[in-house]
């Protein structure tokens, strides 16, 4: 039976694997609970509008409510995109899952992999790049500083690793 390349490297074993989500502070029962909160707030002072004679702050507020609700679960939707870096002898391989959960993928080969933090000028958002073969791609876009170059410490340390002969 003829083992493809696929097959070889599905086997190949894990060396490092880390997973990249984005930090969220509220979850959907905070949004709610802030939701309840406005409404309490906000309809009584719409209907006092209302009953002055200034009816289309009524429609007006409503709009801003429901705009502000629809961001909140959209902020919260965009939590769950993750990004999955899993490096084996062989390749270094990228899977990003978007918040609308499609999924795609890159695979590089460690022993050319070059990881940059670039630092643009000032009033930019840094990136933190894997770049081979006249190829990029930048992930942990929603990564602090911080976090990039931590991350990229640590691939650099595993990449350095994977070209270190084995003792017996």
């Amino acid at each position: 039976m003829n083992a493809s390349s696929s097959d070889i490297r599905d086997s190949d074993p894990l060396i490092y694997r880390t997973e990249l989500r984005p930090h969220r502070s509220n979850t959907l029962k905070s949004v709610n609970t802030l939701m309840w909160i406005l409404a309490v707030v906000w309809v009584p002072v719409a209907g006092l509008f209302t009953v002055v004679g200034a009816w289309p702050v009524l429609p007006l507020m409503g709009g801003e409510v429901l705009l502000l609700y629809g961001l909140l679960r959209l902020n919260l939707r965009r939590g769950r995109e993750v990004e999955t870096i899993a490096v084996t002898a062989r390749e270094l391989r990228v899977e990003r899952i978007s918040h609308w959960g499609t999924s795609r993928h890159w695979t590089f080969q460690p022993q050319w992999l070059q990881v940059i933090v670039d630092h643009p000028p000032r009033g930019r958002r840094a990136d933190l790049v894997l770049r081979s073969h006249g190829r990029s791609l930048a992930i942990g876009r929603f990564l602090t500083l911080e976090e990039k170059t931590g991350v990229a410490e640590r691939l650099k340390r595993v990449l350095a690793d994977l070209g270190k002969p084995v003792a017996v």
